[in-house]
């Protein structure tokens, strides 16, 4: 007698997998429907309903992100009024008339709260100006225009509102002297910038614009610290340049990098 061939045993089909498929009810002018498989047994949802739920879900991931700046933008005011020593999360949370457990959901703890906002301090803005920069040097390449954002923006050291922006970031700066994860972050979020203002350096060059010869790295530091150091225009009172002299020289500078004849 010979041996008969194993019996194939048919698993059961798993009753909680989740199985979607689309049919559409006889009526030509009915709504779509899709049967859906749940531990419940199978549900229809119309594309009106299937609808709702997916903007729910837009809308709360729109609304977190809203939260979470809120949160954020709040936190940087009482840090800039009151310095970090007074700064309370259970102050922030009644600012923002939120709960203290949804602070949390954001942010790890009250230390990478003001991590986070002394990070934000020291991009405020540059992030803009950088992009800006590329920008016109990618897409025009016209020297006027890159010595104007250079000279006249970002180099200005009677504009008031960007006096703000360079203590903000030099205030993210003496705070991390003492914070070593602090001081990573920024050293992380500097290393994005320099990259970017780097790779636009070299863009200048196969424009024309710069002179093969300057060092990359060299000029996107000078670009980032002459703007910072003008911050001391807050206190230079009688020494500060006039606007016409201080443009001159800028421009003299920047003129002197171009490739030579």
């Amino acid at each position: 007698m010979c041996d008969s061939a194993p019996m194939m045993v048919r698993a059961p089909a798993n009753p909680f997998e989740r199985k979607v498929s689309a049919a559409r009810t006889p009526a030509s002018d009915a709504p779509m429907m899709t049967i859906v498989s749940t531990r419940r047994g199978y549900e229809r949802f119309s594309v009106e309903r299937q609808s709702h739920y997916r903007s729910r879900i837009v809308g709360s991931v729109s609304n977190g992100r809203e939260t979470a700046d809120l949160i954020l933008t709040e936190a940087r005011a009482m840090i800039e009024e009151s310095g970090d020593n007074a700064f309370r999360v259970t102050d922030l949370a009644a600012r923002c008339n939120v709960a203290i457990g949804l602070l949390y959901h954001y942010y790890k703890d009250r230390d990478g709260l003001i991590a986070a906002v002394r990070e934000s301090q020291f991009l405020a803005h540059i992030e803009s100006d950088v992009a800006n920069l590329s920008n016109i040097v990618s897409k025009e390449g016209d020297l006027d225009a890159v010595l104007k954002i250079l000279v006249d923006d970002f180099c200005n050291p009677h504009s008031t509102e960007r006096n703000e922006f360079r203590l903000d970031r030099m205030d993210a700066l003496v705070a991390a002297r003492h914070n070593p994860d602090l001081l990573q972050r920024l050293t992380d979020a500097e290393a994005r910038l320099s990259s970017e203002i780097v790779a636009t350096v070299q863009q200048a060059k196969l424009d024309g614009l710069v002179d093969p010869a300057v060092d990359d790295k060299a000029l996107a530091f000078m670009l980032e610290v002459i703007p910072l150091g003008t911050a001391l225009s807050n206190v230079y009172g009688e020494y500060l340049p006039d606007p016409e002299a201080w443009r001159a020289l800028l421009t003299r500078m920047l003129v002197s990098l171009l490739p030579p004849p």
